[in-house]
């Protein structure tokens, strides 16, 4: 059995890990990649700069750990609005509801890898694309079983499933657009969470009910 001392310590450790995180979120929220230190993220997490390197190789490696905090954060989300259950419209209102607060909540991260440019080594860049890409398809895939077992989508193909949660998560990502381009109020926000739900019900519902 492990030792309470053993747990503890591993709790602080992560405890200190994440006041890390926590405190490059805030340097990159104001400053781009190539602009933030090391020392100012140290200082903002109250920590000598040297303690950073017991948890991170260097800047890009918290660049990368901060980028899959946020991934799971949007899984989180995800998994709590289908847990909850309910009518293709509810799912759909929470799903774009819950992945738009966690983006919005991290929406340094958008400045961050366009600010990040060539500071980030071609082998990151690509590794970072190739693990988004790898999150983006397993959410989609988990929202595809979820259609699978729905009344109102169950009988769409293996196919359109897939195309189906495609579609939803390409439509939080325009409103996103919106939110983060236009600075449109919340009033605004909601609305098109109604239509983007109104339509995105009638596209995975269409064959068997128009």
């Amino acid at each position: 059995m492990e030792k309470p001392t053993v747990r503890r310590k591993e709790r602080e450790k992560e405890a200190r890990r994440e006041a890390i995180l926590d405190a490059a979120a805030r340097i990159f929220s104001r400053k781009n990649f190539y602009e933030a230190t090391l020392d100012e993220i140290a200082a903002d997490a109250e920590l000598a700069k040297g303690t950073l390197y017991n948890y991170f190789k260097d800047k890009q490696d918290i660049f990368a750990s901060l980028m899959e905090r946020g991934h799971q954060q949007g899984q989180r989300a995800m998994d709590e609005a289908i847990r909850l259950g309910g009518a293709l419209p509810e799912l759909l209102k929470r799903l774009l509801l819950a992945w738009l607060q966690t983006l919005t909540e991290n929406k340094y991260m958008f400045r961050m890898v366009l600010s990040a440019g060539d500071h980030l080594s071609e082998s990151f860049r690509a590794e970072m694309m190739k693990g988004w890409m790898a999150e983006s398809d397993a959410a989609a895939q988990k929202l595809a079983d979820t259609f699978a077992v729905m009344p109102e989508t169950r009988r769409l193909t293996e196919s359109d499933r897939m195309t189906g949660a495609h579609l939803v998560m390409a439509s939080i990502m325009a409103i996103h657009h919106r939110l983060m381009v236009e600075e449109t109020d919340w009033g605004r926000i909601q609305q098109d969470i109604e239509n983007y739900t109104r339509l995105l019900r009638r596209a995975l519902t269409w064959e068997h009910t128009g």
